[in-house]
């Protein structure tokens, strides 16, 4: 698979994400570790059988992936970026 390809792959998700809806700050951030944990304890521990260990750690990449593009269209409170964040403001 080429860069274009891999681009318009992305780009198409990203579109859809956005159509998903958006997450806070703290979900992202416990969402990341654990995707990041999950990944580790695959890759380095016998937890899991030698040929599913890669299985594993791409699939937490993509939740970690999935997550980062959720979490690049809100704002701290969750909300969408294309409306105005009042870090004052109380929920």
């Amino acid at each position: 698979m080429g860069p274009l390809k891999a681009l318009k792959i992305i780009k198409r998700l990203n579109k859809l994400l956005t159509q998903v809806g958006s997450i806070d700050t703290s979900t992202n951030v416990i969402t990341q570790i654990l995707a990041m944990v999950a990944s580790a304890v695959a890759l380095f521990t016998d937890f899991l059988p030698g040929e599913w260990r890669p299985v594993a750690v791409a699939a937490g990449v993509l939740i970690q992936a999935i997550t980062a593009l959720l979490a690049h269209g809100s704002n701290p409170d969750g909300g969408n970026v294309t409306e105005s964040y009042d870090s004052d403001a109380q929920p």
